[in-house]
């Protein structure tokens, strides 16, 4: 192999590694912030059909929808699963 050869061969590796670790953290961002916010909406769910004195099912619900909503705030932000997608592909 030529020193030409090498050095594309270990340039490519790099970016190689590089797009694997990439498409790694941002499908374990998405994953965990669109778990999250499905637990939050089966949550809600729950404690709005649980009878509770006073208002805490209503702002234990408002907690939650608010962390659901906040979680794909954050996926659409950041664009977690085209980044994923994109470094996976590349």
């Amino acid at each position: 192999m030529t020193p030409e050869e090498m050095y594309l061969t270990e340039r490519l590796d790099v970016q190689i590694a590089h797009f694997l670790k990439k498409s790694v953290q941002h499908r374990r961002r998405y994953k965990v912030l669109k778990i999250t916010e499905i637990v939050a909406g089966f949550l809600i769910a729950v404690f709005c059909a649980i009878p509770m004195p006073g208002d805490r099912y209503r702002l234990i619900s408002v907690a939650l929808s608010s962390l659901g909503l906040l979680c794909e705030g954050i996926i659409n932000l950041y664009n977690a699963k085209e980044n994923w997608i994109s470094y996976q592909k590349t």
